[in-house]
């Protein structure tokens, strides 16, 4: 015999027996040495428990929302590599305005797209200067850039840098840097995009 937790009283060791059997089996364990006055052994109730898993609606709450974002936030990030394209094109026309700068301090003039190439202030060829060469300067499109003049004995008064831009095509969304002297300075005026 040993002390029952939930009464206090001391009862048969195979009272407590009962409790390790599996819940589903309900059965009662009547002793001929029980005590009168002593509470009749409860058979055990099968205690339910609740299966693992989602309801249909948290299923349907999760997929709404992941509708919902994948609505939101597809646009923005399908947006991403032209707007990448477009900050690439810039860099490249302001490492061609640092390359007139640079030309028009040394020699007082805007340079040609020659003059360019021959005095190695830039790392590429522009296509009209070479136009089977493998050193070719292309937009982000994958369109050569367009610079001209392209050869000019006497001093240009303006030079103009062209990217055809995501239509590959002359108008309409391309991006043009106009190279002027004005008052003794080159000044840059961009248009497009």
């Amino acid at each position: 015999m040993r002390n029952c937790p939930k009464f206090g009283r001391r009862e048969p060791v195979l009272n407590q027996l009962r409790l390790l059997r599996p819940p589903d089996v309900s059965f009662r364990l009547d002793l001929p040495h029980r005590r009168a006055g002593t509470r009749p052994v409860m058979a055990p109730r099968r205690i339910q428990k609740r299966q693992g898993g989602f309801t249909l609606l948290e299923v349907m709450m999760v997929l709404a929302l992941i509708g919902l974002m994948t609505l939101l936030f597809v646009p923005r990030l399908s947006a991403a590599p032209e707007k990448a394209k477009i900050s690439s094109a810039l860099n490249d026309v302001r490492a061609v305005e640092m390359a007139v700068r640079h030309y028009f301090i040394d020699q007082g003039k805007l340079p040609a797209a020659v003059d360019l190439q021959y005095a190695n202030l830039l790392d590429k060829d522009f296509a009209s200067l070479s136009p089977g060469g493998s050193n070719i300067w292309k937009d982000p499109w994958g369109t050569p850039y367009l610079y001209e003049p392209k050869n000019l004995w006497t001093a240009p008064s303006t030079a103009r840098m062209v990217s055809y831009g995501p239509d590959r095509l002359p108008g309409g969304d391309d991006l043009s840097a106009t190279f002027a002297i004005v008052e003794g300075k080159v000044t840059v005026t961009l248009s497009g995009f």
